[in-house]
């Protein structure tokens, strides 16, 4: 971490293992220790690299090379190194804060003498919002020269090389002029189109909200894909429920995730080779809790009537290789518009076929096609209207650039801070989680600095 941390968020923040990878290893004490072990060691390598880097570059050496020079310098070195660079940054990030704090000090007093008391907080917060997001652009950049130039000094400290005299030339004019412009185009440029999404706000619209979709229709508080989960994320007040749509042999379509009914009902057949009339009287609910028996595995037309003026629906249609999936299409979109919800619907699929016949058959109904990575940087497929992507290979470049096209992106499965905020930052359409409710408390906390609140209270003490 001590390695990579000033610019980690943008160069190595896609690298995050998908949340689901990570619940697993964290469940697993083994996995746990394994994987604890695997990060010192990979941060200890980055701190290597580091250091072979000048001499691949200033030196021309191979890497081979390099990397046994590295070792041969840090060679009863490396506590020592370890600790000049935890001294260097804390007295760096100490040099920030000074500078963080006197100029927000700097600024309330500007604000309190050129308005008057009743507007002089809004003008402060207004400032300190976009200086702020400069400020952390600034700081991320100099610490990322920082911890290179410490490597590089530490270098040639350890090679024992002599520093050459410092030849003094007088400055001209043009050379003056054209560094300061230089410096300001940089700046700039790096607002413009920085990930913090600063200069996104310039050229694209900041006024897209993102919705909040219960996955398996909120099965962090109910069990996965019933009517008790459905009615949950209503009440939740999510903006649409996320169902997995399949085709009985007698051609019910019914809401479950897999293709078999044993980890859910307890009961272990394939759902191709199962009629409504058995499945009606399976327990869908106390595999998730005894509160929950007896619950039943609802029918999409049941799930349609519920959320109807309700809540939206985004109805993932899951083949199994054993039905006809122009009938899974078919009657899926015959009971969307038996009840009048072509609006209120959106058909999701990992093939892309699916949605392109639905496309075909209801050119109104809007389609999503999920996708565990997205590379392309072209997301003009007519038939697609939205991608759902693993959250963890989500950038706000992506999101960018398909809401540019006319797309959406939607991001899964986030039910955790790091993974809701990792969405929120990238502005995505739409989070799909678990659990809604805390996805609605980090929704409405991002409009909420709270950073910013404590220095308004602390400058403005008589708004409180």
């Amino acid at each position: 971490l001590l390695a990579v941390s000033p610019f980690s968020r943008y160069v190595l923040g896609w690298r995050s293992m998908p949340e689901f990878i990570m619940d697993f290893i964290w469940e697993n004490q083994l996995f746990r220790v394994l994987f604890i072990i695997i990060l010192i060691g990979l941060n200890y390598l980055f701190i290597l690299c580091l250091f072979v880097l000048p001499s691949v570059i200033l030196y021309k050496k191979d890497f081979r090379a390099s990397w046994q020079e590295c070792f041969v310098l840090l060679r009863k070195r490396k506590a020592a190194t370890l600790w000049k660079f935890v001294v260097s940054f804390t007295v760096l990030f100490a040099v920030f804060f000074l500078i963080f704090f006197s100029g927000a000090g700097a600024l309330a007093a500007y604000a309190k003498s050129a308005y008057a008391l009743s507007q002089a907080e809004a003008a402060f917060r207004f400032r300190m919002e976009t200086l702020g997001r400069i400020g952390i652009i600034l700081a991320s950049t100099i610490s990322t020269i920082w911890l290179f130039a410490m490597v590089l000094s530490l270098f040639h400290e350890y090679r024992n090389d002599i520093r050459p005299n410092r030849v003094h030339t007088k400055p001209r004019l043009f050379s003056i002029i054209r560094r300061v412009i230089v410096m300001a185009a940089t700046v700039f440029l790096v607002i413009l189109f920085s990930e913090t999404e600063l200069g996104g706000n310039f050229i694209y619209s900041d006024d897209l909200s993102t919705q909040i979709i219960a996955h398996r229709a909120a099965s962090a508080f109910a069990p996965e894909n019933t009517m008790a989960a459905l009615n949950y994320s209503i009440e939740a007040k999510a903006d649409a429920a996320e169902i997995d749509v399949q085709l009985l042999k007698d051609n019910t379509l019914i809401i479950l995730h897999d293709s078999n009914f044993k980890r859910t009902t307890g009961v272990d057949k394939n759902v191709w080779d199962t009629n409504y009339s058995e499945v009606r009287g399976y327990d869908a609910g106390s595999f998730f809790s005894d509160d929950f028996a007896k619950e039943p595995v609802p029918t999409l037309d049941e799930m349609l009537k519920t959320a109807k003026n309700k809540i939206n629906l985004m109805i993932e249609l899951k083949l199994t290789g054993h039905e006809q999936r122009i009938d899974l299409v078919k009657q899926t979109l015959e009971q969307i518009r038996k009840y009048d919800m072509v609006h209120q619907c959106s058909i999701a699929s990992m093939n892309l076929e699916i949605l392109k016949e639905a496309k075909q058959m209801e050119s109104q109904i809007e389609t999503v096609y999920i996708t565990p990575l997205l590379y392309s940087h072209d997301y003009g497929i007519d038939y697609i209207d939205g991608y759902s992507v693993e959250t963890t290979s989500i950038t706000t470049e992506m999101v960018m650039t398909a809401n540019y096209q006319g797309k959406k992106i939607f991001g899964w499965t986030a039910n955790s801070e790091n993974t809701i905020q990792r969405n929120l930052r990238c502005k995505v359409n739409g989070i799909i989680t678990d659990n809604p409710e805390l996805t609605r408390y980090y929704v409405d906390e991002q409009m909420e600095n709270l950073t910013l609140n404590l220095l308004t209270d602390l400058f403005f003490p008589d708004s409180l």
